[in-house]
């Protein structure tokens, strides 16, 4: 045997093993390609909205955080606040929808300040702890509204409130309704529930409101007799009671 046929052979079986490796390497890549190609088709799916759409850049984006029992009222409040902010290339975010998490109002609260968002529309249970991440908010240069329950120890810059007087006459109407299903006028004694955080300037104004509704409308009904109950809405044992308006008793 000479030299040459001695280094032809091992050549041979190097040359035979590359090709092997090179094989398995191009299939391999092929099915990456393949798994690949079936993923993004999956999600793309999935997610037309977001494959489809086009990025859109707002001036302003806003958090938008309430939580509570009366669902369907906070989702027209913020459809209603959306279709106006769009008015000003504005983006209002439902936070605690867009989370995917139940977090509570104050960690909602404190992740909109974290994120340094425009503008927070705040809707949540008052405490000293939101108190203080509002006060956060304002030194960031952070507008804030609150809804419904105001603090006003706070610096929030704009309170949007439910008319008490408004409000006392939608009670005495209820009022009126549950007399009249009783057939005979008599003097009723009625709970009215309230946020125990509430003022007895607002509670006046709801007596008022209801005494009013009677004297203008229906003079010969006697006019009920009303006991301000207030009740804590941080707690949530209390739903039940969050969600009625007033409960009537002889």
């Amino acid at each position: 045997m000479n030299e040459s046929s001695v280094i032809r052979e091992p050549n041979k079986r190097y040359g035979k093993r590359a090709l092997r490796v090179l094989y398995v390497s191009i299939l391999l890549m092929l099915l990456v390609t393949a798994v690949s190609a079936i993923v993004y088709n999956s999600l793309r799916s999935r997610m037309p909205d977001m494959v489809n759409s086009e990025a859109v850049e707002y001036d302003a984006h806003y958090a938008f955080i309430v939580q509570g029992e009366d669902e369907d009222f906070w989702k027209g409040v913020y459809n209603a606040a959306c279709d106006e902010a769009a008015k000003n290339n504005v983006y209002i975010e439902d936070l605690g929808a867009s989370l995917g998490v139940n977090y509570s109002d104050t960690d909602l609260l404190r992740v909109a300040v974290n994120s340094k968002v425009d503008g927070i529309i705040y809707g949540g249970i008052t405490n000293d702890e939101a108190a203080e991440l509002i006060n956060r908010a304002v030194a960031d240069d952070i507008g804030v509204v609150l809804l419904q329950n105001d603090m006003e120890a706070s610096l929030r810059q704009c309170f949007v409130g439910v008319n008490n007087y408004e409000l006392g006459q939608m009670y005495a109407s209820q009022i009126k309704e549950i007399i009249d299903s009783e057939g005979v006028p008599t003097v009723q004694t009625v709970d009215v529930l309230v946020d125990e955080n509430m003022k007895e300037g607002s509670t006046n104004v709801i007596t008022m409101a209801v005494e009013d509704y009677f004297t203008d409308n229906y003079p010969e009904y006697p006019k009920p007799v009303l006991n301000i109950v207030g009740i804590n809405t941080e707690d949530s044992s209390s739903s039940t009671e969050r969600n009625c308006l007033i409960l009537c008793c002889v």
